[in-house]
Order: structure tokens, then C-alpha cells, then sequence
């Protein structure tokens, strides 16, 4: 009888971790996750700390100055707002100038941080984020408010009542550009454009126009400087609008505080600084060759 070798089958021992290795185990995955945790939270602060911000490269006097991509000198009243906001805040801030309908879509994009100054329209809710109360905008919160006033010589019967002009012989003049212009000729109204205020109270002066329609702020601080100004101003706002800073649905869900924290230091200290740098403006627009 022919003996048959055995064929012989390897034993595998199959190992576990003992509990010790398990417990190392946990702990590794649980250090990696907080490590992870830790680290979004610090992009989430440097993001905090640092805001990139986009607005107009069109001028916007006296908000923003200036053409292009570049910041002007002096800036902007918007601008003067926010970096007082950043030194007191204490972040910093990336300006980036572009077409107005660009600024939305990257802030849309989550691309800009934040953008100014836009008036609120119901179809830009989708770009960003207004200040609110109770789920309404807040206009305390605004960063400026635009109003356009008519102007008249003393004694004129010129009158506006809040739709309808009145005794109104001649043509208006009001600055260049301004968005009122095109709004009062959809009405049916003449108007002269010139390229400062100084430029169309002297029309006014010289009885080339029957009345002045002009940006509240800034007819306001040019006839301050003058001495018995023949002029006097109709109350009732020909139009007005307010302007916010918008913040992106992206930063604001991040850092809800800190979005409330620049509005409410907006709202605490902007007219403040207005009042203080506009002089500073009003000079250097004046001083710019006239139309």
C-alpha cells in the first residue's frame, strides 16, 4: 500500500486588537475630528476678521469716489464709514470696485462678503442680506438716505406737494447724472444738468432756471457756507430712498454677529461722520472745474 502524503493547510491565526489598541483607536478619530472642527472654526474667524467688500466703480459723490478699480483719495463718505468700523470693530477690509450688477452676482456667489450702497428692492434679496426688525428692513440701519429736494428762490410760488409741481414756469436745473434727472423728464419736466451745485445755485441765482433740484446733504452744506442765501427749500422730498450695506447669505449665516455689529455701528455713528467729513468733500467738489 502506497503511503499518501499529507497535504498540509496552513493554520491562520486571526488576530483583534486588544482593547487597549481600540481605546488608542478612538481617541485618534476623536482628535481628528476636533482637529477638524477647530480648523473650521478658525477659517470661519479669519473670515471674520477679514471682509471683502465690493462696490460701484462708477462715482457715487460724496459716497464713493473716484473711477476704476482703485480706491480714490479721499475715498468716499460709505467708505470713511466702514473703515472707522473696522478700526473699531476690528477687522480689516478688501475693496473691490466693479459694475454695479457685478457686485451683486459675487456677492450672490459668496464671492464678496459684503457690498454697498443698495436700496432695497425686493428682486435683490436673492444677493444678499438687508438689516431687519421683526423681518421688515430697518431703515435705522441704512448707511445713507438720499433725498432729492427742490430749491427755490425766496418768495418764489414754486411749490411741490408731493406728486405734482406747482406754478412751475421754466426749467429745473440739478446736477449731472444724478438719477433724479431722467426721472424728472419721464414726467414731462425740463431740466438742465450742470456738473456741480455751486454751478446750478448760481443759475438760480441769475434766474437762468426757475428752481434747483439737488441731493439734501449736499445743497444743504453748499448753502451753510454762504451768507444770507436768497434760497429757501421746499420740505417735502421730490424723492428719497435709503442705501444699505448688504451682507452675503454666505457670510451672514457664518457670522450673524458680526453683521449686526457693523449695521448697528452704522447706525450709531454714520450720521455722525458724515456731518464731520462731508465738509472735507464738498471742498474738493467744488473745487473741481465746473460745466
Amino acid at each position: 500500500m502506497t503511503q499518501t502524503e499529507a497535504t498540509v493547510i496552513p493554520y491562520q491565526i486571526t488576530t483583534y486588537p486588544d482593547i487597549s489598541t481600540i481605546r488608542i483607536l478612538r481617541i485618534l478619530i476623536a482628535l481628528l475630528v476636533l482637529w477638524g472642527l477647530n480648523l473650521s472654526e478658525s477659517q470661519a474667524q479669519d473670515r471674520d476678521q477679514h471682509l471683502r467688500i465690493g462696490f460701484n466703480n462708477v462715482e457715487s459723490y460724496p459716497y464713493f469716489l473716484g473711477t476704476g478699480a482703485s480706491l480714490s483719495s479721499p475715498p468716499g463718505i460709505s467708505i470713511e464709514i466702514i473703515n472707522q468700523a473696522a478700526e473699531v470693530l476690528g477687522f480689516s477690509v478688501d475693496y473691490l470696485r466693479m459694475p454695479g450688477q457685478r457686485v451683486l452676482q459675487e456677492l450672490k456667489k459668496g464671492n464678496l462678503d459684503a457690498a454697498f450702497i443698495f436700496s432695497h428692492k425686493q428682486d435683490r434679496l436673492q444677493y444678499g442680506r438687508y438689516p431687519t426688525t421683526n423681518g421688515l428692513i430697518d431703515r435705522d440701519y441704512r448707511m445713507a438716505s438720499l433725498s432729492y429736494m427742490l430749491y427755490r428762490p425766496k418768495g418764489s410760488k414754486l411749490d411741490w406737494d408731493g406728486e405734482y409741481f406747482h406754478n412751475l414756469s421754466g426749467k429745473l436745473a440739478a446736477n449731472l447724472n444724478y438719477s433724479i434727472v431722467n426721472e424728472l423728464r419721464a414726467q414731462g419736466v425740463s431740466v438742465t444738468d450742470a456738473k456741480s451745485t455751486p454751478y446750478i445755485f448760481r443759475m438760480l441765482a441769475a434766474k437762468r432756471v426757475a428752481g434747483v433740484v439737488d441731493q439734501e446733504t449736499v445743497a444743504d452744506s453748499h448753502l451753510s457756507q454762504l451768507t444770507n442765501a436768497p434760497f429757501e427749500k421746499v420740505t417735502i422730498p421730490i424723492a428719497r430712498k435709503d442705501y444699505y450695506l448688504l451682507f452675503s447669505h454666505q457670510f451672514s449665516d457664518i457670522n450673524p454677529k458680526k453683521a449686526d455689529e457693523i449695521w448697528q455701528f452704522i447706525a450709531d455713528y454714520r450720521d455722525l461722520i458724515i456731518r464731520d467729513k462731508l465738509p472735507t468733500y464738498k471742498a474738493l467738489h467744488e473745487n473741481q472745474p465746473e460745466q
